[in-house]
């Protein structure tokens, strides 16, 4: 209903809202579902979706709801794209992201006070980093860590504007645990120890919102992704204990999901395999860690 709302008052696109909220609704219920073929449908309704929004925003080019419409459906196929990963799904994925990010950076350029605006702009450049990091031409790890960076300083500013929102507080660790993640690939003296200190707050932003709602899955990934990357961060340290904190880190995070496996989530059960992965890699790979914990050595068990 709040998507139909901003869509209302738009001149010339009312006639397009309803179709616009079935075909976006449906995409986004395919996406989340991830059953076979649904990754297909899903970009399908958002290309039909972006057609019909893009012919609202010529005809209201001044327009910031028709603006940011598209803005949001080149993200999410961008984010289809980037998950499909065929031959040249990269390069279209990041000129669908560059175009929402020029859109969203006029619409905070008109509304610099909007904290809606400036969150748009947030999440587009934590996405494009994602992009670039992956793609890994010359020059995209160093974009990557300014677009992160830039991300996390508006992620910050809303969280001390609104400390009360989950949502801001989810943002700016999903920022923290991606500066760590740059970091982490640059390398450059004091990077280890900067990546841990924004992956450990990263993972107190998340505790705290998963204590208030245990059952959520985005909080118990949002948990999960400071927790594996921790897990990485001290394994690559190989300073004394450090094999035994990481066990600790990436244990937490298998039960997490373990025990989110009744909500029947997809995801949930595609992190606890990659989990359990991380917990036989790290008993494998250092010696005495399996005798010294009898979580791992049940987790080790659980897999025979």
């Amino acid at each position: 209903r709040r998507r139909h709302t901003r869509f209302r008052n738009v001149t010339g696109v009312q006639t397009c809202a309803l179709p616009i909220l079935s075909l976006s609704n449906l995409a986004e219920f395919l996406a989340e579902r991830g059953a076979p073929g649904d990754a297909e449908a899903a970009f399908a309704y958002n290309q039909r979706a972006l057609e019909i929004r893009e012919v609202g925003l010529r005809a209201n080019p001044d327009s910031e709801l028709a603006g940011r419409a598209v803005a949001i459906t080149l993200h999410r196929l961008a984010l289809l794209l980037n998950q499909r990963g065929q031959p040249g799904d990269t390069e279209t994925a990041l000129a669908y992201i560059r175009r929402a990010l020029e859109l969203n950076e006029s619409y905070i350029r008109t509304s610099p006070d909007s904290a809606d605006a400036a969150r748009c702009v947030m999440v587009v450049l934590h996405e494009l980093a994602h992009l670039l990091a992956d793609r890994s031409q010359p020059g995209d790890s160093e974009a990557a860590l300014a677009h992160t960076t830039r991300a996390l300083e508006i992620a910050e500013t809303l969280l001390k504007a609104y400390p009360d929102s989950a949502e801001a507080a989810r943002d700016a660790a999903s920022c923290l645990v991606g500066l760590a993640r740059k970091l982490d690939r640059r390398a450059q003296p004091g990077d280890a120890d900067a990546a841990l200190s924004s992956s450990q707050r990263a993972l107190d932003i998340g505790e705290v919102l998963l204590r208030a709602n245990p059952n959520s899955v985005p909080d118990a990934r949002l948990v999960s992704d400071a927790l594996v990357c921790l897990w990485d961060l001290l394994l690559q340290r190989g300073q004394a204990g450090d094999s035994e904190a990481a066990l600790a880190y990436i244990l937490r995070a298998y039960e997490l999901f373990q025990n989110l496996l009744v909500t029947g989530s997809a995801s949930v059960s595609s992190r606890l395999v990659l989990c359990f992965a991380a917990v036989a890699r790290t008993i494998t790979n250092h010696d005495g860690v399996l005798a010294n914990n009898p979580r791992a050595a049940q987790a080790r068990s659980e897999e025979h």
